[in-house]
């Protein structure tokens, strides 16, 4: 497990980046070095969160002029590409500047043309796919297969820049909302998330609903609990909206009512906190937990978070010492030999035959 980042210094590189370049630095940028753009969602749970911290959120950009290049121009970005990688820039921007994959298409017909023109057309190789014709099935299978990857939820944006781009999607669906409403069906475990982007709520309506939870249940809603009730945003859209659940309950005027307060208000993890708060429990408590019991208890991140982090629950397992005695508690879990399951077999049928024998 690699060494935990100073945040700090994480939003100074921020600052440096706009004190270079004279503007706020936007999600691209970070796309490559370390520490990454997702690397600061992951300390700051998003992107918005880490310039209001580095005082960069409210900066108004200057107005940049686009540059308008001539053809020839645009043959000679892409034929310098084309010689120093070896292949083509399908999809995204070449280089830093200001003109992507749509700047040929609109220009040249498509990008495989526009290779023809620079003697450059051995590099498409199979790419044809990439001016393919999409169906809609091959389109949500794109977004059903982002959003097990990355974990969320796609919008508009993400989707600018990459083949198939958004105005794609739009060519099968009327609005962006229409097609999450597609989505949900092949999603379920996405479907409060993508609620919650359907349905803008305000603060006023989170806060009527965290009280109307509380007066039908008498608890305070968890972050797995508030799964179980249609009428509640997620776990999630609370940190978003409020910064952290704390204030969400004290604005409900309902924290007078949690017992449990100590990691409440806290809301960005490191790995190693991670790893301490879930040993800590397992100490405490004797038993390895499941997801449920952690999305309940108050003093423990949600369980989302440890998949998010490391990839899965026996990932976060192994890396505390745990893993053997979890598959053991779990039998269902291990990876049994052809000899073990015959074995087992085996043993059930003279237990079976033993059964018979006694009953005659």
């Amino acid at each position: 497990m690699g060494k935990p980042l100073d945040k700090e210094k994480m939003l100074q590189l921020l600052k440096d980046f706009y004190e270079e370049y004279g503007r706020t630095p936007v999600y691209q940028d970070f796309n490559k070095g370390t520490p990454n753009a997702k690397t600061y969602t992951k300390y700051f749970d998003s992107w918005d969160n880490a310039l209001e911290l580095a005082g960069l959120l409210d900066i108004k950009n200057p107005k940049r002029q686009p540059k308008v290049y001539s053809d020839e121009e645009l043959l000679e970005k892409l034929k310098d590409y084309c010689e120093k990688y070896n292949d083509i820039p399908i999809g995204g921007k070449i280089y830093e500047d200001n003109f992507s994959y749509s700047t040929y298409a609109r220009r040249f017909g498509n990008m495989k043309k526009a290779l023809e023109l620079i003697n450059m057309e051995h590099l498409w190789g199979d790419k044809d796919k990439y001016i393919k014709r999409w169906t809609k099935d091959e389109l949500l299978q794109i977004l059903i297969n982002f959003c097990r990857e990355y974990n969320k939820i796609p919008i508009y944006s993400y989707f600018n820049n990459t083949i198939p781009n958004s105005k794609v999607f739009l060519n099968h669906w009327n609005s962006w909302d229409d097609l999450l409403l597609d989505l949900k069906q092949y999603l379920p475990n996405f479907n409060k998330e993508i609620d919650d982007i359907l349905y803008k709520f305000t603060k006023e309506e989170m806060i009527n609903r965290l009280k109307l939870y509380y007066k039908e249940t008498g608890t305070i809603p968890t972050c797995n609990t508030m799964k179980n009730k249609d009428y509640m945003p997620s776990y999630h859209t609370y940190l978003k909206k409020f910064g952290d659940f704390k204030t969400a309950l004290l604005e409900a005027d309902l924290y007078k009512y949690v017992k449990n307060r100590k990691n409440l208000e806290k809301r960005y993890y490191t790995d190693e906190d991670l790893l301490n708060l879930l040993k800590d429990y397992i100490e405490t408590n004797n038993i390895i937990p499941s997801a449920r019991k952690i999305d309940d208890d108050f003093n423990m991140p949600c369980f989302r978070t440890y998949e998010d982090r490391f990839g899965s629950y026996f990932n976060v397992l192994d890396n505390l010492g745990y893993l053997d005695q979890y598959i053991i508690n779990n039998p269902a879990l291990k990876n049994w030999s052809n000899e073990e399951m015959l074995n087992n077999v085996y043993v059930l049928y003279l237990e079976f035959i033993y059964l018979i024998l006694v009953h005659i």
